[in-house]
């Protein structure tokens, strides 16, 4: 099979990969404090909390889950799909080795790959789920076409492998 990812991938230099078919963002969200929303940029912010700055919790680090919670919330409804659409959550923070992201999404039930990059975070995931569906999208089109070619061969054909329960749950 080669390496799948660069078949489909042409490298840029040194550390640049241009994909055939370019990975884009389909929405985003932003959730910020009431000094947040007092600032130049107040009235991009997707959702604000005029109160407390806590967003209904007790403890600044219960806040930091609510508010990867909502902004994840508001990308998925902007982008008009369900969580159960999304393969897998690309995300991370500076509480404890990413435990606000992992406790505030863990609900929404979308397998989530944890990043500890401090400020390359965004960054580091925009790379890293581009990479993800170029490779997956390649992926799945190799299989298939082995597939047909195996029905093509054999009259008998059975797919094997249950097509339930493909990743695992968070808090599972």
């Amino acid at each position: 099979m080669g390496n799948f990812l660069m078949d489909q991938t042409k490298l840029c230099g040194t550390q640049s990969l241009h994909f055939q078919r370019p990975a884009y963002i389909l929405s985003a969200a932003s959730v910020a404090g009431k000094k947040e929303a007092e600032g130049p940029l107040g009235k991009k912010f997707d959702m604000v909390d005029e109160q407390d700055n806590l967003f209904g919790a007790k403890t600044w680090e219960e806040a930091e889950s609510n508010m990867q919670k909502e902004a994840c919330i508001l990308a998925i409804g902007k982008a008009g799909l369900k969580p159960e659409k999304i393969r897998y959550l690309f995300g991370g923070d500076l509480l404890r080795q990413g435990i606000a992201t992992s406790m505030g999404v863990e609900a929404l039930q979308i397998p989530m790959f944890g990043l500890y990059g401090a400020c390359s975070t965004s960054g580091e995931a925009l790379a890293l789920a581009a990479m993800s569906r170029q490779g997956m999208e390649t992926l799945c089109w190799r299989l298939h076409q082995a597939i047909s070619e195996v029905r093509k061969r054999s009259s008998v054909f059975r797919w094997v492998m249950p097509a339930r329960d493909l990743y695992l749950h968070t808090g599972q």
